[in-house]
C-alpha cells in the first residue's frame, strides 16, 4: 500500500498548507467525496501547543467542510455507545464503540506522532482504537495489560473502521515523549524530544502508514540531549528504548492479521517511489 511522505523541517503554516494540499492531491483525497457525509475526525492532541499539528488538524477540518462534509471531533469519549461484535477478536469479543463513530460515514485520523507509554507511539492504529472507544470501552482497554492490551487496541480499531471509508494523516513534527518526568529530564540536562521535525505522511492504510512512520523515525538521527540521551541501553527501536514494555510492532502485526491494512508498504517521497520489502 502506498504511503505518501513530504519532509518538512520548518514549522510554517503556509508551507504546511501547501505541502498537505499537494499530498492530498497526489493520493486522491477527493475520492472520499465528503459531501453529505458525517466524518469522525480523530485527533490525539486536544489541548496541545504544537503549532504544526494544530495547523494540520485545522486544515483537514476546513477541507472536509469545504467539500460538504460534517465534522465530528473524536477526542473526548462519550458515555453513549454501540456494541460491535468482533468475530475474529482474541482480546475483545464485543467492542463498546462511541456512538458518534458507530454512526459516522467516514473516519479520518490526524495523528501527532509521538512516544506512547503503552503502545510505543501514537500512530493511526492506536489512535483509532483508543479514540473510537466510548467511556466503557476505554475502561476495558485500560484494564488490560501487555499482549492483551496491544491486541485489544487493534481490535477496537477494527470494530470502528470495518465497512467505513477511512483516511489517515501522520504529523511527524515535534516528535516527543511528553509523558516522561520533566524534572528528571531537566536534572539530566535533557529535553523530551526524540528526533527533529521530519514531515507529514498520508495514506488510506493505517497499518502501512504506521509501519512507514516507525521506520522513518527510527532511522532518523536522535536529537542531541533529547530523551534518548537519558536511556542506558539503546537499540534501533527508539520507542521501546523509552518505554520498554511497549510493543508497537505487536499492535501492527495484529492489525495486519485482522485485515486492517498491510505492514508492507511503498513509500512515495518527493514524488519518488521507494519500495520496501515485505514485512512478516
Amino acid at each position: 500500500m502506498e504511503v505518501y511522505y513530504l519532509p518538512i523541517q520548518e514549522v510554517d503554516q503556509e508551507l504546511i498548507h501547501k505541502r498537505l494540499e499537494f499530498l492530498l492531491r497526489k493520493i486522491g483525497f477527493e475520492e472520499i467525496q465528503c459531501k453529505g457525509k458525517t466524518v469522525a475526525l480523530v485527533r490525539n492532541d486536544l489541548h496541545s501547543d504544537y503549532v504544526a499539528y494544530e495547523t494540520v488538524v485545522a486544515y483537514m477540518k476546513d477541507r472536509i467542510e469545504a467539500e460538504g462534509g460534517t465534522v465530528v471531533y473524536m477526542d473526548e469519549p462519550s458515555s453513549a455507545y454501540k456494541e460491535v461484535i468482533v468475530p475474529d477478536g482474541e482480546a475483545v469479543k464485543v467492542a463498546f464503540i462511541d456512538e458518534r463513530v458507530a454512526t459516522c460515514d467516514v473516519i479520518i485520523t490526524v495523528n501527532h506522532i509521538k512516544a506512547n507509554e503503552y503502545s510505543g507511539f501514537s500512530g493511526a492504529v492506536n489512535n483509532t482504537g483508543w479514540y473510537s472507544a466510548s467511556l466503557e470501552g476505554r475502561r476495558e482497554l485500560v484494564g488490560l495489560t501487555g499482549t492483551e492490551h496491544h491486541k485489544a487496541v487493534a481490535e477496537y480499531a477494527a470494530a470502528a473502521t470495518r465497512n467505513r471509508q477511512r483516511f489517515h494523516v501522520g504529523v511527524a513534527m515535534d516528535v516527543v515523549a511528553d509523558y516522561v518526568n520533566q524534572e528528571k529530564l531537566t536534572a539530566a540536562g535533557a529535553t523530551n524530544e526524540i528526533v527533529g521535525n521530519l514531515g507529514i505522511v498520508v495514506s488510506y492504510d493505517m497499518v502501512a502508514m504506521d509501519e512507514a512512520l516507525g521506520d522513518i523515525i527510527t532511522q532518523a538521527t536522535p536529537v542531541e540531549n533529547g530523551v534518548l540521551s537519558t536511556v542506558e541501553k539503546r537499540t534501533w527501536d527508539y520507542f521501546k528504548d523509552i518505554s520498554p514494555n511497549s510493543e508497537w510492532q505487536a499492535i501492527l502485526l495484529r492489525a495486519d492479521r485482522m485485515g486492517l491494512g498491510t505492514r508492507s508498504y511503498a513509500l512515495v517521497k518527493d514524488e519518488e517511489l521507494i519500495f520496501y520489502g515485505e514485512k512478516i
